[in-house]
């Protein structure tokens, strides 16, 4: 199996923006365009285009916006005595399947997410599809440890409200009809906080998706050509013929699994959600759902901020070949708001007009019009003379 060579040297050295018809030249034939998109797959196009609107939201708003309502919200419903709804009763039936089975039906639906898009872009090659398992693996780890230290701690930190003191451990003490006061985290603002950072970082793989399509056509034209320095470079001229073959073959048998994972991940979000703010209005204190969710945030922050941009572990997307574009990082300096430093001078406001300087629009002079001494630049022109 020999490995597909880099057309791009021998690309410049050709060096031509002009080439000249040739019998080669004329057997390629012209570059494949994309095919015609049919009313059904418009229709999912829209659906996945929504699904990432709701799914791909800023991260640092939505944390910003998750401590607020941990704050504000656990605070009212600490405060205020609310009304009871269906949230408030913990026995509701997305509380008992959902929520107690949360990192169950994340790692499901999140676990062949993954699978079916690593198969994809990392063609099958076993050591980059390692990469990608073990950052389901870390989070299990991650979600496990956390939840059995709150476990723990409370167990080890509380008492048990009875006037015999012979109930010593927390199970002893709920088995005997008594009621175990400690220091409690809550695991529910925890996992729920934590499923969906989880979901959304790893659902990024879906970004640029669509473009694999166009990819293929373009390297099937490529590797079909017989002056290859007549083609263009594509991200999969690298990959050797046969991880080519069947990453193509995959793509086309995975893609509409792919969309309908992506659709229940977007859907499992929506419902961790919603859950954690019947969870901050009606159940825990504000320091024990504060602590659970600043202890997810800093986990998910460990994981995909710093663990794996180490090398760890392969980022969503990265395999045998790029097809995510980098999106550019513009850096915006920091401008003090003026009713924090007034300017000095009010008359620098002003644009600086000297007695040359003509009048422009768009950053061409208007000759016609009149300057600063009252004078069209004509009639000064013709004085000059």
């Amino acid at each position: 199996m020999a490995h597909k060579g880099n057309r791009s040297g021998s690309k410049s050295a050709v060096g031509l923006k002009f080439r000249p018809s040739s019998a080669a030249h004329s057997q390629t034939g012209t570059k494949p365009v994309p095919d015609q998109a049919s009313p059904q797959q418009i229709f999912i196009l829209v659906i996945i285009h929504l699904c990432r609107k709701v799914l791909f939201v800023d991260t640092e708003m939505k944390i910003g916006l998750y401590l607020f309502l941990l704050f504000v919200g656990s605070t009212v419903g600490d405060l205020l005595v609310l009304p009871k709804s269906y949230f408030s009763n913990k026995h509701n039936m997305l509380n008992q399947y959902f929520v107690k089975l949360g990192w169950g039906w994340t790692f499901v639906v999140v676990g062949s997410f993954m699978m079916l898009t690593a198969n994809v872009y990392c063609c099958r090659q076993r050591p980059r599809m390692q990469k990608h398992i073990t950052r389901l693996v870390c989070a299990t780890i991650a979600w496990y440890v956390f939840t059995s230290m709150f476990v723990y701690i409370e167990g080890v930190t509380g008492i048990c409200r009875t006037k015999a003191g012979k109930y010593t451990s927390k199970e002893a003490c709920l088995d005997a009809g008594f009621k175990w006061s400690g220091l409690e985290i809550s695991g529910h603002a925890f996992i729920l906080i934590f499923n969906s950072l989880f979901i959304m970082e790893e659902a990024k793989a879906i970004c640029g998706w669509e473009g694999i399509k166009d990819m293929i056509r373009n390297e099937d034209f490529a590797r079909k050509a017989p002056n290859k320095d007549e083609v263009d470079d594509t991200p999969l001229q690298h990959v050797m013929d046969s991880d080519y073959e069947q990453m193509k073959v995959d793509y086309v048998k995975f893609t509409p699994h792919v969309k309908v994972l992506f659709v229940l991940l977007t859907m499992l979000s929506i419902l961790w959600d919603v859950m954690l703010v019947g969870t901050i209005l009606y159940f825990h204190t504000m320091v024990q759902k504060m602590c659970g969710g600043i202890i997810a945030i800093m986990a998910w922050f460990f994981l995909y901020r710093y663990l794996y941009p180490q090398g760890f572990a392969c980022l969503p997307g990265q395999g045998a070949f790029k097809y995510q574009k980098d999106k550019p990082k513009v850096y915006r300096p920091f401008r003090a708001p003026s009713f924090v430093f007034k300017r000095r001078n009010s008359a620098s406001k002003q644009p600086s007009t000297t007695k040359d300087e003509l009048p422009k629009f768009m950053g061409m002079p208007l000759y016609a019009l009149k300057n600063n001494t009252g004078e069209s630049t004509m009639q000064d022109s013709a004085g000059s003379k």
